[in-house]
């Protein structure tokens, strides 16, 4: 019996071990579901994450309100510890660390002093991506927004 439990603890390690992070794969924005509070919202985020030798790769393309174009890439692990980002909040320094079989938590520091957290669930069919995001900008301007992404 005790054979039996650790064959298949040696069959089913590897897999646990080297799965790859749920939130890879191609997100896109739903405006209509997402709310940004103050606005106005952007026309479009697309968002795609890769993993590369144990990082984690947002490449994003985004249109704001006004239409002009932007793009960003972040590379991070899902640590805690802090690594430099730029984002649609500023650039500055990021922390993401998992607070839940689904969930996890990013908090944005800025050399301005303002901090953005932001609480990422991602739902129990792996389509959507929910994320809460709270502070005050770079720019000391507040953010309290609900963005919903979709799995493309």
């Amino acid at each position: 019996m005790m054979r039996r439990a650790v064959s298949l603890l040696v069959l089913l390690l590897p897999g646990l071990v080297f799965a790859a992070d749920p939130l890879v794969g191609t997100w896109k924005l739903n405006v209509a579901k997402s709310t940004f509070t103050p606005g106005p919202p952007p026309k479009s985020n697309t968002l795609t994450v890769t993993e590369e030798n144990g990082w984690l790769v947002s490449k994003s393309e985004r249109v704001s309100a006004t239409g002009v174009s932007s793009s960003g890439t972040n590379k991070y692990k899902v640590d805690g510890k802090e690594y430099p980002f730029e984002g649609a909040y500023g650039k500055g320094m990021a922390s993401v660390k998992k607070t839940g079989e689904r969930e996890m938590t990013i908090t944005q520091k800025f050399a301005s002093g303002n901090t953005v957290t932001q609480k990422a669930v991602l739902s129990a069919d792996g389509k959507t991506r929910t994320l809460t995001s709270t502070g005050k900008d770079e720019k000391g301007q507040p953010v309290n927004n609900k963005t919903v992404y979709e799995r493309q």
